[in-house]
């Protein structure tokens, strides 16, 4: 059980680190972080997940919303990551599907 829940903090740890670079910068302009972000945040899980980063005009990070699955489907409303955009006042988003193995 402690090395279980070590793996875990270790890669919420690495979650949090990635997505405060994101937060630094333009997302756009870097590919790299926005894939170990997703990789990080979405890979490695028993069920499929799409996960949706809300960017600022700036193409900044605003917010992030996942939707989780089962091993084979996830459904998510799109009204609602709409909605979620404008209440973020986000002018674009990336959606990201990870496909459980």
């Amino acid at each position: 059980d402690s090395t279980v829940a070590v793996i875990l903090r270790l890669r919420q740890a690495a979650k949090r680190a990635s997505r405060e670079e994101l937060k630094r910068g333009p997302v756009m302009g870097n590919l790299e972080a926005v894939v170990e972000y997703l990789r990080v945040s979405v890979g490695h899980s028993e069920e499929e997940k799409v996960n949706i980063l809300y960017l600022d005009k700036k193409c900044r990070l605003k917010g992030e919303e996942v939707f989780a699955g089962t091993e084979d489907a996830v459904f998510f409303c799109t009204k609602k990551v709409t909605r979620k955009a404008l209440i973020r006042k986000a002018t674009s988003i990336i959606i990201s599907h990870d496909q459980s193995s």
